[in-house]
């Protein structure tokens, strides 16, 4: 079994130390017919050579891991005490993230 890794840069805009990482990764094999498992598809051919029924048997074999993610930021302390001569500064709006997963998409299609 090849392990594999990634890594991501960390940009939080939420104002809060715990927050969730959630990672979707699907079973596939590298032989087709393999345990019921789809083919795993390359990097190269992901968006290329995927059709409707691709997708949903590697639908079918998605898991989900959902792991907690405590944000840890290191502040000078001049920084982090607030002068009170100065007014508050205005948090900015909330981002609103608009999008379906894959299953919605293809449940509409």
């Amino acid at each position: 079994m090849d392990k594999k890794r990634f890594s991501f840069v960390f940009k939080s805009v939420f104002n809060t130390s715990l927050l969730f990482l959630h990672c979707e990764l699907t079973l596939c094999s590298r032989k087709k017919g393999s345990q019921k498992l789809p083919k795993c598809v390359t990097p190269d051919d992901a968006c290329t050579s995927l059709d409707a029924t691709m997708i949903w048997t590697m639908m079918q074999n998605k898991k989900t891991f959902t792991k907690p993610l405590a944000v840890v930021l290191q502040v000078d302390y001049k920084e982090n005490v607030p002068n009170m001569k100065e007014s508050s500064p205005v948090p900015p709006p909330p981002q609103i993230f608009h999008g379906l997963d894959t299953l919605t998409v293809m449940g509409i299609a």
